[in-house]
């Protein structure tokens, strides 16, 4: 039975096949300037390709990803909250009252603008 342990040649050969990944990624790099130089066509073909190929990941992240979160995380804490009693903006109908007017404080005096400290 083989055991876990990853010899020093598996390691080589995993940064072997980095490197020359690295190396094709950088090749396709340096020359798509060359050839939207010469053919702009080629790069529009180029341009479309790599944006067909990514849109799926485009899509996941906006609306998928989001919508998780949103229905997941925000909405939950939101029900919590008013089941808890939060009402930071004092909406619940109370009866009882005349007016849901409330009284403000006097504003300071146009000249402590210029003196904020």
């Amino acid at each position: 039975m083989r055991s876990l342990a990853v010899t020093r040649l598996e390691l080589a050969a995993v940064a072997l096949a980095l490197a020359v990944a690295g190396l094709e990624l950088a090749a396709v790099a340096l020359s798509l300037p060359v050839v939207a130089t010469f053919g702009l066509r080629h790069i529009d073909r180029v341009y479309r390709g790599l944006a067909w190929l990514t849109w799926p990941i485009g899509f996941v992240m906006a609306h998928v990803l989001l919508g998780v979160i949103y229905f997941g995380l925000i909405t939950p804490l939101g029900i919590l909250r008013r089941r808890l009693g939060h009402d930071p903006l004092a909406k619940r109908l109370e009866r009882s009252r005349r007016s849901y007017w409330r009284e403000t404080p006097e504003s300071p005096s146009a000249s402590t603008y210029f003196r904020p400290f």
